[in-house]
């Protein structure tokens, strides 16, 4: 009995893992993400560390002054709040999945600073940089509203995210990935964990209650 009440536990939880989608990640550079963790300004450099998560590593390389990453504005791109703006040609944001895991690119959003159309283009490359999701070549940003790109793809060597020349008047914002195991098994979130200690909790208190009626 005992055998059976744990195994009834355990192919629950599973169950549970398994019906439970990823959750997808939405960066909108919000909060203290900047200098160490601290609030954001203007021009503050937004940490390396944003973004990063069970599974993946994201790699700001937006040449900031004195540091590889982005930057932080707060408005007037496009209509956006908190956007993330680069310096110098070359910028790129790398969605880099750790071994065993694979990313899922779902969009993101350019705008342009201050609310005016602006020239620029935007590439989205393969991880390994072998195949190409979008190169737009030159087009207009519109400063009357954000220009989203949508994708569903999933890669287990990531995404490159570029966007310039004019990368200082251009920026990022609402970048969404989701992020799960190479074996397709979804990475577990905090409330399905919470589930795992429960069920087995659950399923001790049973047994327990059960050894002190047989007594």
């Amino acid at each position: 009995m005992r055998s059976a009440l744990l195994t009834a536990a355990v192919v629950s939880v599973a169950t549970a893992i398994s019906a439970v989608p990823a959750a997808a990640d939405i960066l909108t550079f919000d909060g203290s993400i900047c200098n160490g963790g601290n609030a954001c300004t203007n021009f503050a450099v937004i940490d390396q560390i944003y973004g990063d998560t069970t599974g993946l590593d994201v790699i700001w390389d937006g040449n900031s002054p004195g540091n590889d990453g982005f930057s932080y504005w707060a408005d007037a791109y496009s209509g956006m709040t908190n956007v993330a703006f680069g310096y110098d040609n070359g910028i790129e944001i790398y969605l880099k999945p750790l071994a065993g895991y694979q990313v899922t690119l779902l969009g993101f959003d350019i705008g342009s600073w201050p609310d005016i159309d602006r020239t620029s283009s935007v590439r989205v490359l393969s991880g390994d940089n072998g195949t190409i999701f979008t190169d737009t070549g030159d087009i207009t940003i519109l400063g009357s509203e954000p220009t989203h790109f949508g994708y569903n793809a999933t890669r287990a060597d990531g995404f490159r995210i570029q966007f310039g020349p004019d990368n200082y008047n251009v920026g990022i914002d609402n970048i969404e990935f989701r992020v799960s195991q190479i074996d397709g098994a979804v990475v577990p979130e905090p409330a399905t964990w919470a589930l795992m200690i429960g069920g087995f909790g659950l399923a001790g208190a049973t047994l327990r209650r059960r050894r002190a009626l047989a007594v």
